[in-house]
């Protein structure tokens, strides 16, 4: 189905160079509380499925697969962590669907591994344990909830990005320290940790960051020498009005996160969210509500090379969120 946004002939043109890679994303075209996954080609898209509710999808490695979490329509007006979803695959032409997991818990925000294993990772909330998420590897043609559990299941633990080496890029939150953040909203997380996680031998490994600020949706450049994250303002990481969008260097030797740089501003009257890279890593795409209602989302794309920001014309979608680049994992 063609949009009726006008394509760019100038191939110096940074929305040009996007519209000429595919990228997926969850799309809505109505007032319906319905998210489509939708491949975006050109100037072109098309929705791979339909009629529920199906958020943040991601690229295999190899190109033929997309993940992504399926909300239940029980979820409607409740809070993050009483969600019920699903994690799907589906092929990127939107045949051979599949659930992978029940939906009793929340069960949110896959990713593919980069050591060509070609697994998918997750992060399971608690559904009866407020303050607990651990992380599960399962296969794409694994039968019903054939996952393995490779974080601690005594911390809250969520899985960020997979390193071609096979560990996972997570971040972990004392329990206590997350309850009271999220019942009292002005305290800090403070003790909150990044490590590599190798999920053979369940070690941890430390990753120095730059500052105190808590970061979520942190997303690994392709090359893993980069890093992208919403970079949280106040503390308070179940909501997204005070981060800003943010990328710094990351050194796999010393694995050290340095150098950060704030792409976006905060705003109280917009979101900016789930930034991701392009394939060169020139580009980071995220979703943003500015010029919108609060979840109007549309896609921009911010140029390192220039620092500048740009909005994807999209047509006819109402609603765009939650990009991600063919053949490029989180």
């Amino acid at each position: 189905m063609a949009s009726e946004s006008v394509k760019a002939q100038d191939q110096d043109d940074p929305v040009a160079i996007i519209q000429s890679t595919r990228w997926a994303s969850s799309t809505r075209m109505d007032s319906a509380n319905i998210l489509r996954i939708t491949v975006h080609d050109g100037d072109r898209y098309t929705f791979i499925t339909d009629d529920h509710r199906d958020h943040k999808p991601v690229w295999s490695k190899e190109g033929d697969r997309i993940t992504f979490f399926r909300a239940t329509g029980e979820t409607d007006d409740k809070p993050f962590h009483l969600y019920r979803t699903f994690i799907c695959v589906v092929n990127s032409d939107g045949t051979g669907f599949k659930e992978l997991t029940d939906a009793i818990h929340p069960n949110v925000n896959p990713t593919w591994t980069r050591d060509g294993s070609n697994k998918i990772i997750f992060t399971r909330l608690a559904k009866s344990q407020f303050g607990k998420a651990r992380i599960f590897i399962i296969a794409p043609d694994a039968a019903l909830n054939d996952t393995l559990l490779v974080s601690d299941p005594d911390h809250f633990e969520w899985a960020e990005s997979g390193l071609k080496d096979g560990r996972i890029f997570v971040f972990r939150i004392n329990r206590a320290k997350y309850v009271l953040n999220y019942i009292f909203p002005f305290t800090w997380p403070k003790s909150q940790s990044y490590f590599l996680l190798d999920p053979e031998s369940k070690s941890y490994d430390p990753v120095r960051r730059p500052n105190k600020f808590p970061t979520h949706k942190l997303s690994l450049s392709p090359s893993e020498s980069k890093v992208v994250y919403m970079k949280d303002l106040d503390g308070k990481l179940h909501t997204y009005k005070d981060a800003v969008i943010a990328y710094a260097e990351f050194d796999l030797e010393t694995l050290e996160v340095k150098d950060e740089v704030v792409i976006s501003e905060k705003n109280k009257d917009h979101i900016d969210m789930y930034p991701r890279w392009s394939p060169d890593e020139r580009f980071i795409i995220y979703s943003s509500s500015r010029g919108g209602g609060m979840w109007d989302m549309k896609q921009y794309i911010y140029d390192l090379n220039s620092g500048e920001t740009h909005q994807i014309p999209l047509g006819d979608l109402m609603i765009d969120m939650y990009p991600c680049f063919e053949n490029l994992p989180k």
